[in-house]
């Protein structure tokens, strides 16, 4: 059976294995309070909601990927908007 090559540039096994590692450890380690540098709440809403209308160059968004506090939460953001329950649920 032949391997599939890699496309360069692309993550391979190894490097996916190691970012879904380092997601589900930095929440553990994560800080308790949010550094300066870190973006408003309103921001982090904003962008787990549609990351899709961000700029990749925007120095908030590379904070956010980067930053041990907010990409948790951002990541549970977007897990929560996500989420069957709240697709369900409606103000009247």
């Amino acid at each position: 059976m032949k391997k599939k090559k890699a496309n360069p540039g692309e993550p391979g096994p190894a490097e996916d294995f190691l970012l879904a590692l380092q997601r589900k450890v930095a929440p553990a380690t994560a800080p308790l309070s949010p550094s300066p540098q870190c973006v408003s709440p309103d921001f982090l809403s904003a962008f787990a909601l549609d990351q899709d209308s961000f700029d990749l160059d925007d120095p908030r968004v590379v904070h956010v990927n980067e930053c041990s506090y907010c990409f948790p939460r951002a990541t549970r953001l977007r897990d929560f908007f996500k989420s069957p329950v709240l697709k369900t649920m409606s103000i009247h």
